[in-house]
């Protein structure tokens, strides 16, 4: 059911060109989101081995303040691969017609052989739930509606799977790289038909990582104090239950679901051991080959590495004290 969670490795030699991929008939320019972005149709017989021929890929770019944001993106499905959350490949691209960069996202619908299947967004079940929902703020996104919806889906055998382990996963990834975007329409629901449901893959995952921190102000970053600062100021887009006054803070958020669920905790402390920090920043570095007009510099990376790794302590510490 898709390759989310699967490492597909992309040589650094085979930035993704996609000048001649043809734009899906109905989606080319893809309305959804705040980022320019594409729906594409990948050639066949296909240019690289790691692509797959005829499906859609999600051409996203950066905000043009932020040109290397999305690198965000490609860096975010690979932490998620080490912690093996359900997050969608996303691979090297851009356009040699205009040198425009993005990341280019596996599109989680419509894989060869897979059964055909309806997404769902979360925003469509906040609105259901939840009398008033502001859907442009979605100041009422919060966990303790969406564990309501999808225990009683459960027990009436709606939904497939584990939807609260899958939850335990992806706001562990959230936590690590700090992203501030899963908002009501950043995750939902792969209707098989009317009566079975899966998660889908946590995609859209490139608020983070400091994206919007632009260049000359990386290296102040280096005091760990600063670094502290910034971290503890960020926050989830989900607040813990409704009527909570905040967006709740990252490793909280992941604090409290293991407080409610005790039996997570071991999953998410196994998760984090999983996390190898030496091959985070191998990987992280390694993406500074790439030979594409936006390249990812050495600096960003190294700060990259460093945030990660500090939300990673942090993390960790939240949740073994």
């Amino acid at each position: 059911m898709g390759r989310e969670g699967t490492w597909v490795d992309q040589p650094t030699d085979e930035p993704v060109n996609v000048a001649r991929w043809k734009a899906d008939e109905e989606f080319g320019v893809y309305p959804e989101g705040a980022r320019d972005k594409s729906l594409l149709i990948s050639p066949e017989p296909k240019p690289h081995l790691f692509l797959i021929p005829s499906h859609r890929y999600l051409f996203k770019k950066s905000f043009e303040r932020y040109p290397e944001q999305f690198w965000a993106e490609i860096i975010a499905y690979r932490v998620g691969c080490l912690i093996k959350a359900p997050v969608p490949p996303a691979f090297v691209g851009w356009d040699s017609d205009n040198g425009v960069c993005g990341a280019l996202v596996e599109w989680f619908l419509e894989y060869p052989g897979d059964p055909a299947e309806r997404y769902v967004p979360g925003g469509d079940i906040m609105t259901d739930m939840i009398k008033g929902f502001d859907r442009r703020r979605g100041r009422q996104h919060n966990f303790v509606s969406i564990e309501r919806y999808s225990t009683v889906s459960r027990r009436s055998g709606k939904l497939d799977g584990d939807w609260l382990l899958w939850w335990c996963d992806t706001l562990l990834l959230d936590a690590l790289v700090g992203n501030t975007d899963r908002h009501q329409d950043n995750w939902g629901l792969l209707w098989r038909d009317s009566e079975r449901a899966r998660m889908a893959p946590a995609f859209d995952n490139g608020t983070s990582l400091g994206h919007e921190l632009v260049n000359r102000k990386l290296a102040g970053f280096a005091d760990p104090d600063r670094m502290a600062r910034y971290i503890e100021r960020g926050t989830h887009h989900m607040r813990w239950r409704l009527g909570d006054e905040s967006q709740a803070q990252h490793s909280q958020l992941v604090v409290q679901l293991c407080e409610r669920h005790p039996t997570l905790r071991e999953r998410a402390k196994m998760r984090l051991k999983q996390f190898n920090m030496d091959t985070m920043r191998s990987i992280i570095t390694g993406m500074t080959a790439f030979d594409v007009p936006t390249p990812l510099s050495e600096e960003r990376a190294e700060f990259v590495s460093n945030l990660t790794e500090t939300r990673y302590r942090k993390l960790l510490e939240a949740l073994c004290g």
